[in-house]
């Protein structure tokens, strides 16, 4: 095909391989984006893909916002953009375009309650290479020298959900001929479906142009689940993504299954490659923030998503300890030496010689705050902060 209008027959194979490991959310939420509590701040700097069990709805706005971060701010995310994108895009020319998008979502939902996730996988999957143009659904064309991405590691056998997104575009077709893009299909899916699946609802902009072109080389570059955290780190920067959007990301993994094969107890002696394992042990189908409490107890089946949260097992207990050897004087542990200043710093002392570890983390709390709020969180507070989370983290009280 020379455009993005329908997707290859065959290519719906019921494997769930994932790019990550599993169905990945691919949307998201721009007011969510604006202002996390700092708590959240502390949390997930130093604890990586530490979302804590902060209020369902502020972990569920983090998770679904980081992807329209990648539609709002990210580098290489518009793809087909152009300018006059709109949530209200096709109100004249198909105003019934979300209402048939969600009833084909829904009847698709009854037969297999795994849709939701492998559409919104589809969406960031597509997101990932070369941006959202819906070059994902391309097929192979020599003609136009088109190799369709289809064919990437992480999508071959994998990605699921074409024929949903082909009978979306063919209910389009009858009711609004030659209107709605199918970037915009796969938008619109991955927004609806996390509504269905039990998430947040927002309004996606909309009036994206198909792409044209597929990018075979950056979707086999897509995450993978065997990439240890500076690799998803890498990836996700050169998506022009941070750690904390990396954080939110993971946290699609609340939904969906994985093929067994890709976790780490891999499959049983009895048992085929392709067995499916869900990637929420406690909600698999619904859209929550089950998954961070899974990751912190060690339930997360991918091994990237649990390498992440554990990048050094120590840092809880450290900060814990920094709290207190900090309030155990009266000056700040965190001052280096300054002469001009007469600065003498208490990092020297026999105490914490050598002894005390986790200013790093501290400084990377830091600067992740000064990034969000400049000049409005004191050293002191982020201590006192980072010892109250890590001991939450470490499975004491809150």
């Amino acid at each position: 095909m020379a455009r993005a209008t329908t997707a290859a027959a065959g290519a719906t194979a019921d494997d769930a391989t994932t790019a990550k490991g599993g169905d990945v959310a691919a949307n998201g939420v721009a007011a969510a984006r604006r202002a996390p509590r700092i708590p959240v701040m502390v949390f997930l700097s130093f604890s990586w893909v530490c979302v804590k069990s902060v209020d369902l709805d502020e972990s569920l706005l983090l998770t679904v916002a980081a992807l329209v971060l990648v539609l709002s701010h990210g580098a290489h995310a518009y793809g087909g953009y152009r300018a006059g994108l709109s949530s209200s895009f096709y109100d004249s020319s198909c105003p019934s375009t979300r209402d048939i998008v969600r009833r084909v979502i829904q009847d698709a939902r009854v037969v297999d309650a795994r849709i939701p996730a492998s559409l919104i996988r589809l969406h960031f999957h597509d997101c990932f290479a070369n941006g959202y143009d819906g070059s994902l659904l391309l097929d192979d064309d020599v003609s136009s020298r088109i190799v369709s991405e289809k064919k990437a590691l992480g999508n071959y056998k994998s990605a699921r959900g074409f024929n949903v997104v082909d009978n979306i575009k063919r209910s389009l077709e009858k009711a609004c001929p030659g209107i709605v893009s199918c970037a915009d299909i796969l938008t619109l899916a991955a927004e609806i479906s996390v509504e269905l699946a039990g998430g947040p609802s927002w309004s996606v902009p909309l009036g994206r142009r198909d792409g044209t072109k597929t990018n075979i080389e950056s979707a086999d570059d897509l995450p993978s689940p065997f990439d240890p955290l500076d690799i998803l780190q890498k990836k996700f920067r050169n998506m022009g993504l941070n750690d904390i959007d990396l954080v939110a990301l993971q946290g699609a993994h609340t939904f969906g299954r994985t093929q067994c094969q890709f976790t780490q107890q891999n499959c049983t002696a009895r048992q085929d490659e392709g067995i499916l394992v869900n990637l929420d042990v406690v909600t698999p189908d619904v859209f929550d923030n089950k998954y961070y409490g899974n990751l912190m107890h060690g339930r997360a089946p991918l091994s990237s998503d649990q390498d992440a949260r554990v990048a050094d097992g120590r840092i809880p207990a450290s900060l814990i300890r920094l709290n207190f050897h900090d309030r155990f004087v009266n000056g700040s542990l965190l001052l280096d030496d300054d002469i001009s200043s007469a600065i003498v710093s208490e990092k020297k002392v026999p105490a914490n010689d050598q002894k005390v570890c986790g200013f790093n983390v501290v400084s990377n709390i830091r600067r992740a705050l000064e990034k969000a709020c400049l000049g409005i969180v004191s050293c002191a507070d982020i201590l006192t902060l980072a010892a109250k989370i890590s001991v939450e983290l470490a499975g004491g009280p809150t």
